[in-house]
C-alpha cells in the first residue's frame, strides 16, 4: 500500500486560531493596532480562501505571512493548528521537503497539540513523496505503537520497502499487518500483496494457505480480480512445478466472474451506505458534521475506483474457460487421463461458446487416444470437424482419424478417413503422412493396386520426403504381391541401388529372389541367398531367406542341401510361422532321403531347445513316426504315451490329437507275427490301444479322458467301424462339458452333433471355440458350424458374415465349405452374380473336385432358375446327373429341378422323360426327390 498523496485537510480549529490570538494581542495596549489586526484577519481569510479552493502554493505563502506577523512567544505558543495547516498547504502542493520541516516544527514546537500523531505520519509521508523511502520507513516504524496509526505506518513502511527493492522486509512488515488474522479491508489489501510476494519467492505453500484465508474472507478483499489473478498464476506455478495436487486446489478457489460482479456490486452499496451513516450520525453538529464530510472524501475515491472496476468486469470476457481448461491440464500433465476428460467435458458442456473449447475438444481426443479408445476417439474426431472445421488443430486431428484406425488394425476405416482429410483439407501440414497412411491403409487390406497408386502419388508430390525410402520400398512390395515379378523386380533393384544400405535393404533384398524364384531361377536364386547371408546375416529375416534357399535347392532336386538350407532356417527364424515352415521342410527332404533317424534327431533337438514351444507336440508326432518307420513300433508306442503322460490334460495343445491319432495308427498295424499259428488268440487293435491308454486314465483331467475317448474313435475310424465312431461322439458329448473339451473335440464333436441336426448344442460347441480358442488352428469349424446353423434358421446375413470370415480371416482347414457357405448365403440373399462368381470359382478348384464341384455346379443352376432362366438352369443340373451322378444326392436334387425347368418352357415331355429316367435308376429310390419325382408324374399323367 503506498502512502496516501491525497490532500491533506486544515483542522477545524484552525479557523479560530486567528481570533484567539487577536483578541489576546487587543487587549494589550501597546501591541497591535485594531487596523493592523484586522489587516492580520483579512490575510489569514485569504491564505484558508486559497486552501479550500486548491491553491496551495498561494495558501502556503499567505500562512507564512501570517505567522510571520505574530512574533510574541506568548502568542505564537497559540497557533499550532496555522503551522498543521501550513505543513497541509506545502504537502498537498507537492513541496514535500518543505511539508517535512513544517510538520517537524510543529511536532517539535506544539508536542502536546491535538495532531501530533497524524503531523508525525505527515512527515513520513512527505518523505516518502520526496523519494527518501530509508528514513521515510523509519519515521513510519516509529509510529507502529500508536495504534490508530499502526495499520497505515505498516503499509507504509511496505511500500517503502518495496521502493527500496527489499522483498524480505516487505514480507516482514505485511505478515505483521495480517497476524493474527485478516480483520480489516487493509488487511486483506495487504495479504494480496504479500501472496503476490510469496509467489515471487516461490513459497507456494504459504500462497496456497494465504490464498485460502483471503477467499474464505473475500468480502473484505477490495479487488477481487487481482487475488484472482494471483491464485491462478499460483495454480500454474505448482502445476509447472508438479505438484498437481496443490496446484488443482488453488484452480479450485478461483471466484467465478459472477461471483467477482457480485462482490464488487454489494461492496459499492456498503460504501455508499456508510456515507450516508457518516452525515446522519453527524446531523446538527457542525464540527461532526465536517469530519463526516472530510471522512466522505476518502469514500468517494474508493467508490469511484470501485464502481470504474464494477464497469470493467462487465465488459470482460468470462476468465473461468480459461481456469477450468488449466485445471484439465493439470489432471492431464498428472497422467490422469479421465479425469481430465471429465473436466474438458465439463468445459464443452458449461462454456460451450469459450475460445477455450476448441482447445479443450482437441485435448480429449488427445486423451482417448493416449488410453487406446479408439472408437471413442474417432467419433470425437468426426465431431470436431463438424464444429471447428477451421480450427486450429484441424489438421492434426484429420489425420488423427485415419492414423487411430491403423492403429486399431482397421485399416479399411483408415483409408475412407484419410482419402476423406486429403481431399477436404488439401493443405494439410500432414498431408505427407496421410498419403503414405492411406497408401499403409490400402496396402493392409490387400489392395495392392490402389496402395501402389497411393504410393506413387507421394513420390510425385513429396520425391525428398521424409518417408521417400519406405514409400519406394513398398510401391516395389505391391507389385510384387499384384504378382507382376518382372517390374517388381525392377523396383527392388532400383530400390537397392538408391538405398545400399537403406532401412529396409535386407527384405528388399529377399524379395528380389522371391521375384527371381518365380521366374524359376533358382540358380541365381541360391547366389543372391549366399550373397544376402555375407551382408546380412544376423538379420531378423534370415529364416525366410535360408527356407527360399532351400526351396530353390528343393526344385532343382537337390534334396541334401535343400534338407540343410531349411534346417539353418529353423535355427534363424523369428517368427513361428518361419520355424515351422521350415522345420516340417526340412523333415520332408529328410523322409525322401529316407533318413528316419536324422528326421527323429531334428524334432528332438528342436523339443530340447523350445520345450514350451506350441509346436513341440507335433514334434512328438514326427519323433514318433520317425521310430514307427524305423521300425521300433513298440518303442514308438512307449514314446507316444510318455509324450501323452505330459500334455494330455492341456486343451490348448492341439497336436496331442495328432499323437492320439499315431498311437491308433500304430495299435491298428498288426505286428509281425499276429495271427500266426504260434501266437494263442488274434491280433485285437482294440485292445492293444486300450492297453497303452491305460497307463494315462489315472492321472486324465476331463479333457484328458475325453481325449482317450477320442483316441478309441480315431481307431474305430481306421477299422471302419462308423456306429461306434458316432457312438463315442456322442458319449463325449454326452459325458463332459464344452469347457472340458479342447478345440479339436469341440470341433470334431461339434460336426458330429450339427450331422444330427442338434443344432442348439453345437451352437454352445462353437460358440466357446470362438471365445475361448480364437488362435486354434480349428477355428474356422466354429465360423462355418455357426453359419449353418445360422442358414437354418433362416438368417442368411449372419450366415454370410460368418462364413466370409471363415474364408476370408481364417481360411483354414475348411475354407472349401465356408466359401461354399458364403456362395449359398449370397444366393438366399438375393446377390446372384456375386453367388454364382463364388460357385464357379469352387467348382473350377482342381484340389476340391469331386462332391463340392457338383454341389456348386447344382447351385449354378439354381442362381438361373432363381432369375427365370430356365435353359440356362437345365444346362447345369444335365451337367450334373451326366458328369457326376455318384454322388447321388445332388443327383436327384438335379433331375427334378431340370424336369420343372423344361416344364416352364413349355415342354413337358422333356421334363417327363427326365424324371422317368430318374424312376428307372434304383441308386436314386431312397431320396426324397423321387417321392417328389413320382408325385409330379401322377399330376402330369404320367405315373
Amino acid at each position: 500500500m503506498v502512502p496516501s498523496t491525497q490532500v491533506i485537510r486544515a483542522p477545524a480549529s484552525a479557523l479560530i486560531a486567528l481570533a484567539v490570538v487577536l483578541t489576546s494581542a487587543c487587549a494589550q495596549q501597546n501591541a497591535i493596532e485594531p487596523s493592523a489586526a484586522m489587516k492580520l484577519a483579512a490575510m489569514h481569510n485569504a491564505a484558508m480562501q486559497a486552501f479550500n479552493a486548491g491553491d496551495f502554493a498561494a495558501a502556503a505563502d499567505g500562512l507564512e505571512k501570517v505567522i510571520a506577523q505574530i512574533t510574541d512567544p506568548l502568542e505564537r505558543a497559540k497557533i499550532a493548528p496555522l503551522f498543521y495547516t501550513l505543513g497541509a498547504a506545502y504537502f498537498n502542493a507537492k513541496n514535500y521537503a518543505k511539508a517535512a520541516d513544517t510538520f517537524g516544527t510543529y511536532v517539535a514546537q506544539y508536542p502536546q497539540a491535538e495532531r501530533v500523531g497524524e503531523a508525525r505520519l505527515a512527515i513520513a509521508r512527505a518523505l516518502f513523496m520526496n523519494k527518501d523511502y530509508a528514513t521515510a520507513a523509519k519515521r513510519f516504524a516509529e509510529l507502529e505503537s500508536v495504534p490508530a496509526l499502526r495499520e497505515q505506518a505498516l503499509s507504509a513502511q511496505a511500500a517503502c520497502y518495496k521502493a527500496l527493492g527489499q522483498p524480505d522486509e516487505q514480507i516482514r512488515i505485511l505478515e505483521k499487518i495480517i497476524a493474527p488474522e485478516i480483520k480489516t479491508a487493509a488487511q486483506a489489501s495487504a495479504g494480496v500483496t504479500l501472496a503476490e510476494l510469496y509467489l515471487s519467492k516461490n513459497l507456494p505453500d504459504k500462497v496456497l494457505a494465504l490464498a485460502n484465508s483471503l477467499h474464505a474472507k473475500v468480502a473484505l478483499v477490495d479487488n477481487v480480480v487481482a487475488l484472482n489473478a494471483v491464485t491462478v498464476k499460483l495454480g500454474d506455478e505448482l502445476a509447472a512445478a508438479k505438484n498437481f495436487t496443490s496446484a488443482l486446489a488453488a484452480y479450485r478457489i478461483v471466484r467465478t466472474r459472477e461471483q467477482v460482479i457480485a462482490f464488487q456490486a454489494a461492496r459499492i452499496a456498503a460504501m455508499e451506505k456508510r456515507m450516508q451513516e457518516n452525515l446522519d450520525r453527524a446531523r446538527g453538529n457542525p464540527q461532526a458534521y465536517m469530519a463526516a464530510q472530510q471522512a466522505n472524501e476518502q469514500i468517494k475515491l474508493q467508490l469511484v475506483q470501485a464502481k470504474q472496476l464494477h464497469e470493467e468486469l462487465g465488459k470482460l470476457p468470462d476468465y473461468m474457460p480459461g481456469v477450468v481448461f488449466r485445471m484439465a491440464k493439470a489432471w492431464y500433465d498428472w497422467d490422469r487421463k479421465w479425469e481430465a476428460i471429465v473436466v474438458f467435458d465439463r468445459l464443452l458442456a458449461d462454456y460451450a461458446e469459450a475460445k477455450e473449447a476448441e482447445p479443450a475438444m482437441y485435448s480429449m481426443i488427445v486423451c482417448y487416444a493416449d488410453l487406446a479408445r479408439i472408437e471413442r476417439t474417432q467419433k470425437l474426431c468426426e465431431a470436431y470437424l463438424e464444429r471447428f472445421p477451421n480450427g486450429a488443430n484441424a489438421n492434426t486431428v484429420g489425420y488423427l482419424l485415419g492414423a487411430t484406425s491403423l492403429q486399431a488394425n482397421d485399416p479399411k476405416k483408415a483409408a475412407t478417413f484419410f482419402g476423406t482429410i486429403l481431399e477436404k483439407q488439401p493443405d494439410s501440414q500432414f498431408r505427407e503422412q496421410m498419403r503414405l497412411g492411406l497408401g499403409n491403409a490400402h496396402f493392409m487390406q490387400g489392395e495392392f493396386e490402389k496402395a501402389r497408386e497411393q504410393y506413387r502419388k507421394y513420390l510425385a508430390d513429396f520425391p525428398k520426403g521424409q518417408f521417400a525410402e519406405e514409400v519406394a520400398y513398398r510401391e516395389a512390395l505391391a507389385t510384387l504381391f499384384l504378382g507382376e515379378y518382372e517390374p517388381a523386380l525392377a523396383a527392388l533393384n532400383t530400390y537397392l541401388q538408391a538405398y545400399p544400405a537403406g532401412a529396409f535393404a535386407a527384405d528388399a533384398g529377399y524379395r528380389v529372389m522371391v521375384c527371381k524364384y518365380a521366374g524359376s531361377l533358382y540358380d541365381e536364386v541360391i547366389a543372391d541367398a549366399q550373397a544376402w547371408h555375407a551382408k546380412f546375416g544376423g538379420d531378423q529375416i534370415a529364416g525366410e531367406v535360408f527356407s527360399l534357399e532351400g526351396d530353390a535347392l528343393a526344385a532343382q532336386g537337390r534334396t541334401a542341401d535343400a534338407a540343410k538350407a531349411y534346417t539353418d532356417g529353423c535355427k534363424a527364424a523369428t517368427s513361428d510361422e518361419v520355424l515351422n515352415y521350415a522345420l516340417f521342410e526340412a523333415s520332408k527332404q529328410l523322409q525322401k532321403l529316407g533318413q528316419w533317424p536324422e528326421v527323429a534327431r531334428m524334432f528332438e533337438e528342436f523339443v530340447t531347445a523350445k520345450p514350451e514351444h506350441p509346436t513341440v507336440v507335433a514334434a512328438m508326432f514326427w519323433i514318433g513316426k520317425a521310430k514307427a518307420r524305423e521300425g521300433k513300433t513298440e518303442e514308438a508306442k512307449t514314446f507316444l504315451v510318455e509324450q501323452l503322460r505330459r500334455y494330455l490334460n492341456e486343451p490348448k495343445r492341439e497336436a496331442v490329437e495328432q499323437l492320439l491319432q499315431q498311437l491308433a495308427q500304430l495299435c491298428a498295424k498288426r505286428p509281425r507275427g499276429a495271427d500266426s499259428a504260434a501266437t494263442p488268440a488274434p491280433y485285437d487293435a482294440i485292445a492293444e490301444l486300450k492297453k497303452q491308454l491305460a497307463p494315462l486314465e489315472a492321472g486324465a483331467s476331463a479333457t484328458g479322458k475325453a481325449r482317450l475317448l477320442y483316441a478309441e474313435a480315431e481307431l474305430a475310424k481306421l477299422l471302419k467301424k462308423d456306429a461306434d465312431v458316432q457312438r463315442i461322439y456322442a458319449e463325449i458329448a454326452g459325458r463332459f462339458k464344452p469347457g472340458d473339451l479342447s478345440p479339436v473335440l469341440l470341433a470334431t464333436v461339434g460336426e458330429a452333433l450339427l450331422a444330427k441336426g442338434e443344432r442348439d448344442r453345437t451352437a454352445q460347441f462353437f460358440e466357446l471355440m470362438r471365445t475361448d480358442f480364437p488362435k486354434s488352428d480349428y477355428l474356422d469349424y466354429a465360423f462355418v458350424g455357426l453359419g449353418e446353423i445360422a442358414m437354418a434358421k433362416g438368417d442368411h446375413t449372419m450366415a454370410l458374415e460368418l462364413f466370409t470370415h471363415a474364408a476370408d480371416e481364417i481360411a483354414g482347414a475348411k475354407i472349401k465349405d465356408a466359401t461354399m457357405g458364403r456362395a449359398r448365403a449370397l444366393l438366399a440373399l438375393g446377390r446372384h452374380a456375386e453367388a454364382k462368381k463364388l460357385f464357379e470359382q469352387v467348382a473350377g478348384i482342381r484340389e476340391w473336385r469331386g462332391e463340392s464341384t457338383a454341389a456348386a455346379i447344382f447351385y449354378l443352376g439354381e442362381a438361373e432358375r432363381m432369375q427365370g432362366r430356365w435353359a440356362e438352369a437345365i444346362a447345369h443340373y444335365q451337367r450334373v446327373f451326366v458328369a457326376y451322378q455318384k454322388f447321388l444326392p445332388w443327383a436327384a436334387k438335379a433331375y427334378v429341378r431340370s424336369a420343372e425347368s423344361f416344364d416352364k418352357l413349355g415342354r413337358r415331355k422333356e421334363a417327363i422323360g427326365h424324371l422317368q429316367e430318374m424312376m428307372r435308376n434304383e441308386k436314386l429310390r431312397g431320396f426324397p426327390e423321387t417321392k417328389e419325382a413320382g408325385k409330379l408324374l401322377g399330376e402330369w399323367g404320367a405315373a
